[in-house]
């Protein structure tokens, strides 16, 4: 059985904890890793296959992602391509194409959007401050 095993690589816990569940997936096949993120200090000491930047959200003063500081430092065609080029790898079906780009497509939709309704805030601020 190919087991491709995926791993949040921003920061140490889900890394730490990969290291432990590794040696039990290989035994279950043939295990290619994938690590999205790139801020870990943890090394794993298995060949990792893939390795992509993946997408970093940002979180604001409050708590919580702030939508439009993660669009704004998304990189939406890169985060594209690194999906495409992991399915070519695998050769998955049209379906799971289809679905990848209508999961990239509503991210950006939403983040239009709540930036539409940003710049309307603004737009009702200024307003109010001519008042």
């Amino acid at each position: 059985m190919k087991i491709l095993y995926a791993i949040q690589g921003t920061g140490n816990g889900h890394l730490s904890r990969a290291r432990e569940i590794i040696p039990l997936l290989k035994q279950q096949g043939e295990l290619d890793l994938l690590i999205s993120g790139t801020q870990a200090d943890v090394h794993l000491p298995y060949p990792v296959k893939y390795r992509f930047k993946g997408l970093c959200f940002v979180f604001g003063k409050k708590g919580g992602i702030d939508v439009m500081a993660t669009y704004r430092k998304g990189n939406l065609k890169r985060l594209y391509e690194e999906i495409k080029s992991l399915q070519a790898a695998h050769g998955h079906s049209q379906k799971a194409k289809e679905h990848a780009n209508k999961a990239s497509e509503k991210y950006a939709e939403k983040a239009g959007s709540m930036k539409n309704e940003g710049n309307q805030k603004e737009m009702q601020g200024a307003d109010n401050g001519r008042n």
